[in-house]
C-alpha cells in the first residue's frame, strides 16, 4: 500500500469524503455588521450581554467572542493587559525528551524526535503557543490541522487558529463543531439567540460543518474552570462584566462634567433700560467665545463650586482604580506597573509571584495541546507507542522560586535530612556530581596531636585512611 492510499484510507468517513489537504473552516468577515459596532457596542447593555452569555451557554460564542474582541480593541487598558499575557510564553525554550527508563527502543527514540524537530521547525511555534495560551482567557483554544504526505510520512501542513465565533460545542456528544460560513452572519446568530430562547437550546447540527475528521481538530481547554462546556471557562466572562460597569462609569463620569464641572454664568442687566434679549443672546454666545464686551449697564457672574475637583476625582477613582485595577489583576494577576512608588516593594513581589503561577499555568496549557498534537502525529506515523515523549519548557521555575527552594533544603539539611540526588535533578533540571572534599592533610600539619613525633605520625596516618574510608563511603551513596 503507498503512502497516498494509506493517508486516504487513515482519514476515511464512512458518510462523507472529506477534504483533507485544505482548510474546511472558511474564516471570512462575518455578514451584516452594520449596526455591531454603532448600535450594540456602544448601547452595551446587561441585558444584552447577558444574551450573548447565554447563547454561549447553549454551544455558540458567536456573539461573546466578537463583543470581547472589539472589548479588547475599544479599551486601551484591556488591550494592554491582554498583551502582556499573551507575550508571556515567549521566548521560553522546549524540548522533547524521553524518560531515561523509558521502554521504547533507543533507535524509535531517536527517529521519533527527529520527526518532531522536523515538524516544529515548519510551521511558527510561537504564533501557536500565543493561541494555545488564550485558552486560559476564552476558555478553549480550537485549532484546525492539514495533513499531506511528505515523503514517508504523514506531515501537517498547517495549523492554524480557528476563531471562537468560528466554533461550536455540542452538548450532546460533548464534542467541538466548527460554523459553516453561511451561517457566520450577524443577523442568522441573532435570530438563532432569540429563538433558542423558548428551546433553551441551540440545533448545533444545523449551523455545524458536517462530517469532519475529529484528527483535524485539536482543542486546547483552559485550566481555569471546571465546566463541560469550555466556552464557560477562562476569564474573559468576569472582564466583559468589568467592561461594561467601567464605561457605564465613564458615561456616567461625562454627564457629570456636563453638568457639574461647567460652571453656571449669571447675567444680570437693568430692567429699567431693557436688554433682556441681548443678554439672552450674549449667554448664548459665551460658550464658544473667549472674550466678551458687555456694556456698562449689564454684568456677569460666574458661579463656581470649589468642591467640583474633589467630586469628579471619585469617578476617576471607581474607574482607574477600581475597574482597571480588576480587569488587570483578573488577567494578569497584579495591578502593577513600571512605577513603583516607596512601600510598594511587598506588593509587588506578592503580584510577581501571582504572575508567575499566571504565566506557568499558559506554559501548562500549552504543554498540555503540544503533547496532545504529539502524540497524534506519532500515532499516525509510527502506530501506538508504549510511552510518548514529553514535551516541556526548560525554565517552567522562577529563578527566585528555585532560590527559596535551595534555602529550604538547606534548612532540611540542618535537620539532619537531605534530598536524594535524583530529586535534586529533576527539581533543578540539571546533572550534579558530589563536591570533591580535600583531605585534612593541611590541617593536620599545623597542629599535633602530642609531643611524640612518632606518635604524632601514627595519629595523622589513621586520621587519613578514615577520611578516605568515609569518602568513598558517599560516593557509593551518591552513585
Amino acid at each position: 500500500m503507498n503512502l497516498y492510499q494509506k493517508v486516504v484510507n487513515y482519514f476515511k468517513e464512512p458518510s462523507k469524503e472529506v477534504n483533507r489537504e485544505h482548510a474546511v473552516v472558511q474564516v471570512n468577515n462575518v455578514s451584516n455588521l452594520f449596526d455591531f459596532y454603532a448600535g450594540q457596542m456602544s448601547g452595551l447593555t446587561p441585558e444584552r450581554l447577558h444574551g450573548g452569555f447565554d447563547f454561549t451557554r447553549k454551544g455558540s460564542p458567536f456573539l461573546n467572542d466578537l463583543y470581547f474582541e472589539e472589548m479588547v480593541r475599544r479599551d486601551l487598558h484591556i488591550g494592554g493587559v491582554m498583551q502582556t499575557r499573551s507575550y508571556a510564553p515567549l521566548g521560553e525554550e522546549w524540548e522533547h525528551t524521553y524518560k531515561p527508563d523509558s521502554p521504547v527502543p533507543k533507535a524509535t527514540q531517536d527517529n521519533i524526535l527527529a520527526f518532531l524537530r522536523e515538524v516544529y521547525g515548519s510551521f511558527e511555534t510561537d504564533r501557536m503557543f500565543v493561541d494555545a495560551a488564550s485558552c486560559n482567557i476564552k476558555g478553549v483554544a480550537p485549532f484546525e490541522i492539514c495533513y499531506t504526505p511528505e515523503g514517508k510520512y504523514i506531515m501537517p501542513t498547517s495549523i492554524d487558529y480557528v476563531p471562537l465565533h468560528m466554533t461550536l460545542f455540542d452538548d450532546r456528544t460533548r464534542e467541538y463543531k466548527f460554523l459553516r460560513a453561511d451561517k457566520a452572519d450577524m443577523l442568522k446568530m441573532q435570530m438563532a439567540s432569540a429563538t433558542s430562547i423558548m428551546q433553551d437550546r441551540i440545533d448545533i447540527d444545523e449551523y455545524a460543518i458536517p462530517d469532519v475528521d475529529p484528527r483535524k481538530i485539536l482543542i486546547a481547554k483552559s485550566l481555569d474552570g471546571r465546566a463541560v462546556n469550555g466556552f464557560m471557562n477562562g476569564s474573559w466572562w468576569a472582564i466583559m462584566w468589568g467592561y461594561l460597569f467601567k464605561v457605564s462609569a465613564i458615561k456616567d463620569w461625562a454627564s457629570y462634567l456636563e453638568r457639574f464641572a461647567i460652571p453656571s454664568i449669571v447675567g444680570k442687566y437693568d430692567p429699567m433700560t431693557g436688554g433682556k434679549e441681548d443678554m439672552e443672546n450674549l449667554l448664548k454666545d459665551v460658550g464658544s467665545v473667549v472674550k466678551v464686551v458687555l456694556s456698562n449697564d449689564k454684568e456677569l457672574d460666574i458661579k463656581s463650586d470649589s468642591s467640583k475637583g474633589s467630586t469628579s476625582d471619585l469617578f476617576k477613582r471607581y474607574v482607574d482604580d477600581y475597574w482597571d485595577n480588576k480587569i488587570s489583576i483578573r488577567t494578569i494577576g497584579h495591578n502593577l506597573t513600571a512605577q513603583v512608588t516607596n512601600g510598594q516593594k511587598t506588593g509587588s513581589t506578592v503580584g510577581e509571584n501571582v504572575r508567575i503561577d499566571i504565566k506557568f499555568g499558559d506554559l501548562m496549557a500549552i504543554k498540555k495541546t503540544c503533547r496532545a498534537f504529539d502524540r497524534r502525529l506519532i500515532d499516525m506515523n509510527f502506530g501506538k507507542q508504549a510511552e510518548y515523549p514529553g514535551f516541556g519548557f526548560l525554565a517552567e521555575l522562577d529563578t527566585d522560586f528555585m532560590k527559596a527552594l535551595a534555602s529550604v533544603y538547606t534548612e532540611v539539611h540542618g535537620l539532619g535530612y537531605r534530598p536524594k540526588l535524583e530529586k535534586l535533578q529533576e527539581v533543578f533540571d540539571t546533572e550534579l556530581e558530589p563536591v570533591p572534599v580535600p583531605a585534612p592533610s593541611a590541617f593536620m600539619d599545623k597542629y599535633r596531636f602530642s609531643e611524640n613525633s612518632r606518635l604524632d605520625r601514627e595519629i595523622k596516618k589513621q586520621v587519613e585512611e578514615l577520611w578516605k574510608l568515609a569518602i568513598e563511603s558517599k560516593e557509593r551513596k551518591a552513585q
